[in-house]
């Protein structure tokens, strides 16, 4: 819809390009660009000032967030190389126990492994490894929603949690799990020592 000239300027002043676009916008109402109304386009021309200042208020806010969001991550330490070989160590077992590897589990979890599963089982490596190879459950995909690694010298925490999803018994399954990792490095590898599981149940 195209809106009437105002016959009021001779000349639109530079206000009136603003108005004009919006309320092509529909930002405000037509009513501020017709002929009947040059008591509002002096008070928009009025409260234009404001406006301004306004934006240049906002400006200058965005400014500060963006510098704050540039020193923030700048002040973020990088991971470390440990933090980074965890990380590649969970994922990589995540990856193992879907394909039922027990080879390769082994050789992520330590000797004295302490395994709590999310039903409460508790089971020792040869017990957790025997698991593994269990194909009852046929999982798809199991992969980490997100996971914090927190280094203390030899030892490291791992809190998180994954999806899993597969099938069983011909039925298709979704278990999402909150789990904790106790890592311990022995003779420069590092070994997951402890691993407890919770389901989280759905809502």
């Amino acid at each position: 819809m195209r809106f009437p000239e105002l016959q009021l300027y001779p000349t639109q002043p530079a206000w009136h390009s603003v108005l004009r676009t919006l309320c092509l916008k529909r930002v405000i109402p037509s009513i501020f660009l017709t002929t009947r109304a040059p008591r509002l386009l002096r008070y928009a021309q009025f409260t234009t000032p404001k406006v301004v200042a306004m934006k240049k208020s906002l400006t200058v806010l965005l400014a500060a967030l963006a510098l704050c969001a540039v020193v923030f991550a700048q002040n973020k330490p990088a991971p470390s190389g440990d933090e980074i070989q965890i990380r590649q160590l969970e994922r990589a077992w995540n990856e193992a126990e879907a394909r039922h590897d027990a080879k390769a589990v082994t050789n992520i979890v330590a000797d004295t492994l302490t395994y709590i599963d999310f039903d409460g089982s508790v089971m020792s490596k040869d017990e957790y490894i025997q698991d593994v190879t269990k194909t009852a459950y046929q999982a798809d995909h199991l992969y980490d929603e997100g996971l914090t690694v927190t280094v203390y010298g030899n030892a490291a925490v791992v809190t998180g949690i994954y999806r899993e999803t597969g099938t069983t018994k011909g039925k298709n399954y979704v278990h999402r799990v909150r789990f904790t990792d106790t890592w311990i490095r022995q003779s420069g590898i590092w070994r997951c020592v402890a691993s407890q599981s919770t389901l989280i149940q759905s809502k």
